[in-house]
């Protein structure tokens, strides 16, 4: 359950970065 809770922090951080 963390590891999705990172992998989430990560996509939306790419999307934001956008």
């Amino acid at each position: 359950a963390t590891e999705n809770y990172k992998l989430k922090s990560i996509v939306r951080n790419a999307t934001l970065r956008v």
